[in-house]
């Protein structure tokens, strides 16, 4: 006589299936979590990329544009009145020029990233770039990060340095060598407490003195 199963045993199987299915849903969607993670570190890292080689060696490699050809680094009388009474210190901006090329060139950290224009205020920080000649202020500022995949976070800045290896009081003739350093998270909302990503770079100014 053929014997079926139970009704218990039928049970326990149905029981036994949900529970592998359960725990294959909970691996699936930390996997998925992880990649997504992964994946916006990465992108982040790319921008901050972009945004570096952009400062240092400049826009499609144009050399008299770029940090590494820089002759002369300026001070904040170079920035227009309503944000330099937010750059209070030469953290925030990167004016740099170059004696055989008339444009100066501008990095300015600050928010304004939705709005589309540099601001005083929010907490959409990012990284602007303008420029301009004759010591006037740049008559309009672009997005390093055109698609807003990131917020610059705090703890990115400028550090100016002299031939002794201390900070100077404020940007002037003395300054040899530029720290940049650039912190920044995904703006994908699920992405808000990431670890930022921070990347480092240091140039020295042509024809200063060694350190």
């Amino acid at each position: 006589m053929k014997k079926g199963f139970t009704m218990i045993e039928i049970l326990v199987a149905m029981v036994i299936m949900v529970m592998v299915f359960a725990l294959l849903t909970v691996l699936y969607v930390r996997a998925s979590k992880i990649r997504r993670i992964i994946t916006a570190q990465n992108e982040v890292q790319e921008v901050l990329s972009q945004m570096m080689d952009r400062i240092v060696h400049g826009e499609k490699r144009a050399e008299l544009k770029s940090l590494v050809s820089a002759t002369e680094i300026y001070g904040h009388d170079f920035l227009p009145g309503a944000l330099a009474g937010y750059i209070d210190n030469s953290n925030y901006s990167l004016i740099f020029g170059n004696i055989y090329h008339a444009m100066v060139q501008y990095y300015l950290i600050a928010p304004g990233l939705e709005d589309g224009s540099p601001d005083i205020t929010g907490s959409d920080t990012t990284l602007w770039y303008g420029e301009s000649s004759g010591g006037s202020p740049p008559s309009s500022w672009s997005l390093l990060d055109v698609n807003k995949k990131i917020t610059l976070t705090s703890g990115s800045k400028f550090e100016y340095f002299t031939p002794e290896n201390t900070p100077p009081d404020s940007v002037d003739s003395e300054t040899t060598l530029v720290v940049i350093t650039l912190k920044g998270k995904s703006t994908e909302p699920a992405m808000k407490n990431m670890t930022p990503v921070t990347l480092h770079s240091a140039v020295r100014l042509r024809n200063k003195l060694s350190f």
